[in-house]
């Protein structure tokens, strides 16, 4: 069940303030021993460890992130960042929910396009060999 966006108890940053118009907004952050604080978004995130390690609390669940892992936060979910372990580097990425719904759009249209080919189809992705 996907967690309610209003809930007066959680703190919630909107894409308004933060995208100024924009699909999206990327950052890099240098985190050192803290913690974020509970919050939600009315957008999508997503974060890249770079350097370092934390661990990341997502709806109640928390799990250890270090250099190189990625982690998705859908829109609402409640969430909060623990910096336990000295410097950290991520890269922060948020998506607003109309680009994001525009591009699953697109990527339906273009599988729907290929069920219709018969020709040859090469395989990019390794997610795709099943």
């Amino acid at each position: 069940m996907q967690p309610v966006i209003n809930a007066p108890e959680i703190a919630t940053a909107r894409e308004q303030q933060l995208f100024n118009g924009k699909n999206f907004h990327v950052f890099i952050y240098n985190k050192t021993e803290s913690i974020s604080g509970l919050h939600q978004h009315d957008y999508y995130e997503f974060t890249l460890v770079l350097t370092g390690r934390y661990f990341q609390e997502i709806n109640g669940k928390r799990v250890l992130l270090e250099r190189g892992d990625f982690v998705f936060i859908p829109l609402g979910s409640h969430h909060q960042s623990f910096y336990e372990f000295g410097a950290t580097r991520i890269l922060n990425v948020g998506i607003s929910k109309r680009f994001l719904s525009s591009i699953t759009c697109h990527c339906c249209l273009i599988a729907l396009s290929l069920r219709r080919y018969t020709g040859p189809i090469t395989l990019f992705s390794p997610m795709w060999k099943q």
